[in-house]
């Protein structure tokens, strides 16, 4: 359990989900719904400056908190609130506290834990479990470097997954199937950025699962990589890229 940090609340609208169109064998479009992106003023110019990577470290945390809290409102007014007339109405906030609380957060380490301070901010009494996923070399697929969960996740409301990018989607797949497979029910993934494709693939096999994102970025590149991404984000944010 976290203590809450003091910020300012503010009352926001109910955004209508983003809807995109993208590419699948055999040349026809699919629509996927519950993808919802960030297209305010406010959140793009804070993602364009986590993209520069010439902007010095201090600088890019900073901003990568504030989007953090931006990115977190978003998700809390969807989750939280059922419909607009709950944010106005007493017995309305009273069950959205009772959301509020009935919520974990799960920051995929490492990057994923620059989310932290914003969502613990909205979710201030949500418990949080941290999850470290690498890939195995052999075969290329992720695999949770510890057991996180310990006990049925049934009893939670909503969990939320924290990343900083969907690239292929396969790491945020393997994290939902731990999930389900400890009976977690709501699952939101909060991301930076994501990729269509890794997007595509997330909503095809786990259709229930919303995805928040900073922004949906089209270009998958040889490499696994999303264009233009965020550039070695990890690295940036935790000071181990070269001068």
């Amino acid at each position: 359990m976290h203590r809450p940090l003091t910020l300012a609340r503010q009352t926001a609208r109910m955004p209508a989900p983003f809807v995109f169109r993208t590419t699948r064998e055999g040349g026809s479009d699919v629509e996927l719904p519950s993808v919802h992106v960030m297209q305010d003023q406010g959140a793009q110019a804070m993602l364009a400056t986590m993209r520069d990577q010439t902007i010095p470290r201090a600088h890019l945390i900073e901003t990568s908190i504030q989007f953090s809290r931006a990115l977190a409102k978003r998700v809390e007014t969807l989750t939280v609130y059922r419909s607009a007339a709950e944010q106005v109405s007493k017995v309305g906030r009273r069950r959205a506290n009772s959301r509020r609380r009935n919520t974990l957060l799960v920051p995929m380490l490492p990057a994923g834990q620059v989310l932290l301070p914003g969502f613990m901010t909205e979710f201030p009494e949500s418990e949080t479990i941290s999850i470290a996923v690498r890939p195995e070399m052999s075969s290329h697929v992720p695999s949770a470097a510890k057991q996180p969960f310990r006990d049925s996740l049934g009893y939670v409301g909503t969990i939320i997954v924290l990343c900083d990018l969907i690239e292929t989607g396969e790491t945020a797949l393997h994290v939902i199937r731990l999930i389900k497979e400890h009976r977690g029910r709501r699952i939101i993934i909060a991301c930076i950025v994501g990729c269509e494709v890794g997007t595509a693939r997330i909503k095809k096999e786990f259709p229930d699962v919303e995805i928040f994102l900073g922004a949906l970025d089209p270009v998958l590149n040889e490499q696994g990589k999303v264009e233009p991404g965020l550039g070695p984000f990890s690295d940036r944010l935790f000071g181990r890229q070269n001068a």
